[in-house]
């Protein structure tokens, strides 16, 4: 291929709107140079449509398009078996759990794991990797502590909505959770 050649490749690149351009292994420096004088001094011009989604490995699911059914049944409230099963870690029946919900027709499932006398952080961390073996499905985290939601953004394939982050004004807390959502969220 020609510097010439190579040139005509890209220019499909630049009028979709790509915004840097470049080579690599087999370029040389005038293929470069002559990118450069065919590139556009502006980008192309593009519109970026701006609407809130969540997103696992493999599926995405856009706020606004029409009502979300959210999965809430992996939150230990008010269910004595979800507590036993967070206690005990027996964790295979969380993944029970939202095989359900999915086959129930939930669009993103909700994961709160609080509860008094567990590590909330390690859990999230080990729910959220074991619930992406099993399910698809975007996952809402739901906690208040900054350590937890962090672990699972971490460990979490995809991008997450947040539920029941605590937002204080006295003390670091809330600088502490704001700063992991817009770290990791």
């Amino acid at each position: 291929m020609t510097p010439e050649e190579y040139v005509e490749s890209m220019k499909d690149y630049m009028a979709r709107g790509a915004a840097i351009v470049g080579g690599c292994c087999g370029t040389t420096p005038e293929f470069i140079g002559k990118l450069a004088e065919a590139t556009p001094k502006a980008v192309a011009e593009r519109t970026v449509e701006k609407k809130t989604r969540v997103s696992s490995q493999t599926q995405t699911v856009t706020f606004g398009d029409h009502v979300i059914v959210c999965g809430e049944r992996l939150n230990p409230t008010g269910k004595k078996k979800m507590k036993k099963a967070l206690l005990e870690e027996r964790y295979d029946e969380l993944v029970v759990e939202a095989v359900k919900q999915v086959e129930a027709g939930a669009e993103v499932l909700d994961v709160n794991v609080g509860l008094p006398g567990i590590d909330e952080p390690e859990t999230m961390k080990r729910v959220v990797r074991l619930l992406q073996e099993v399910v698809t499905l975007p996952l809402q985290i739901d906690s208040s502590e900054a350590d937890a939601i962090e672990n699972a953004c971490r460990y979490y394939i995809g991008f997450t909505d947040h539920q029941s982050v605590r937002y204080r004004i006295d003390g670091n807390h809330r600088c502490i959770s704001c700063a992991v959502l817009q770290r990791r969220g």
